[in-house]
């Protein structure tokens, strides 16, 4: 696969702008994930970084569950496409934690989940924890948010708030 990699890249150093710009173009028809991705490095970030989150929503939290499913991967990934699209910690950090306030509120509204779902909250919120502990100039934006998380999942079972209580019990005392 890098083989061929290399054999593009040496024929895109070759092309001119005006045929690269053209071949953009063809690529950013493909597709909506490729459009989002486009948008969001090359035009408006703030707009794409509402997608991504209407995305992380949509997936963790759907408004009928009973007509569209929990997907988990689908969150997961508009956060990874962010990350490749843009990369600002500050707004990879808050769509992460958005990803974990959508499972928060999904479980408290319908009822209890089960241990997979739980355990990918769970990790997603010590990934955004580990990364804010990492960019702690972030943290006066951020540490209600982690705070209220933790708080509204006391009556969720499973584990589940205690395992959010012992994450961020960890990440107050390690320092910075």
């Amino acid at each position: 696969m890098s083989s061929q990699w290399k054999d593009i890249r040496s024929r895109l150093n070759q092309t001119s702008q005006g045929d690269l710009i053209n071949l953009v173009g063809e690529l950013y028809k493909l597709s909506q994930q490729t459009q989002l991705f486009l948008e969001t490095r090359f035009g408006n970030q703030q707009s794409g970084f509402e997608e991504y989150k209407l995305i992380i929503e949509e997936s963790i939290c759907p408004a009928e569950p009973w007509k569209r499913d929990v997907s988990l991967s689908t969150g997961r990934k508009a956060i990874r496409d962010y990350k490749k699209a843009l990369g600002d910690p500050e707004g990879l950090i808050d769509l992460m934690i958005y990803y974990c306030e959508c499972g928060v509120n999904f479980t408290n509204q319908f009822g209890d989940i089960d241990e997979r779902f739980y355990a990918s909250i769970e990790s997603m919120y010590e990934s955004a924890l580990q990364l804010l502990k990492k960019h702690n100039h972030c943290k006066e934006v951020f540490i209600t948010r982690v705070e209220n998380i933790v708080s509204s999942t006391c009556n969720i079972g499973w584990g589940f708030h205690d395992t959010l209580s012992d994450i961020f019990e960890e990440y107050q005392s390690k320092p910075s």
